[in-house]
């Protein structure tokens, strides 16, 4: 049942759009009636019937709602995409920096919230450094930094929500 739907998109979009392709590039054949009362033949591609129209404009309709399905709602189709979790720090990864990296890897590691201290222990990055790295991570909003005594409590910015929707 899970892939039934997907399936039936998929159907559809391929129909609407082979039922586009070849309504525009063949030409049905028009008569026009001149004012003189002759007519005129013509299968020339600049013209198109109501019919046509009304064609195109359903076909074009059913392909782009089985689009939108197919990549809001379908995890066969984009699986990559709809796999990622709502919040997901995952896509962020491959914009960090290597020593971004790190910090980000360990307060993922670790769940919770960190002291600097510690996170200067475990990742052997200078003081100076994990300073600059955090203040990298907080302004682009990865990060929050908490006065804790003499030191810095670190925590990732997702998970300060989540604290607040549970209270």
């Amino acid at each position: 049942m899970r892939t039934f739907f997907p399936m039936i998109a998929l159907a559809l979009l391929v129909v609407s759009l082979v039922i586009l392709i070849i309504r525009l590039f063949s030409p049905a054949q028009i008569q026009i009636v001149l004012e003189t009362g002759q007519e005129v033949e013509s299968q020339d591609a600049e013209y198109f019937t109501l019919s046509d129209v009304l064609l195109f404009i359903g076909a074009s309709f059913v392909a782009g709602v089985t689009i939108m399905y197919l990549y809001l709602f379908s995890e066969i189709v984009f699986p990559k995409i709809r796999s990622q979790k709502e919040g997901s720090y995952d896509v962020i990864l491959p914009f960090l920096k290597e020593d971004e990296k790190k910090v980000f890897l360990e307060l993922m590691q670790e769940n919770s919230a960190l002291l600097q201290n510690e996170l200067v222990r475990r990742t052997g990055l200078s003081k100076v450094r994990m300073t600059r790295v955090l203040a990298h991570l907080t302004q682009k909003g990865i990060t929050i930094k908490e006065r804790h005594g003499l030191t810095n409590k670190v925590r990732l910015q997702l998970q300060k929500q989540k604290a607040k929707e549970q209270v």
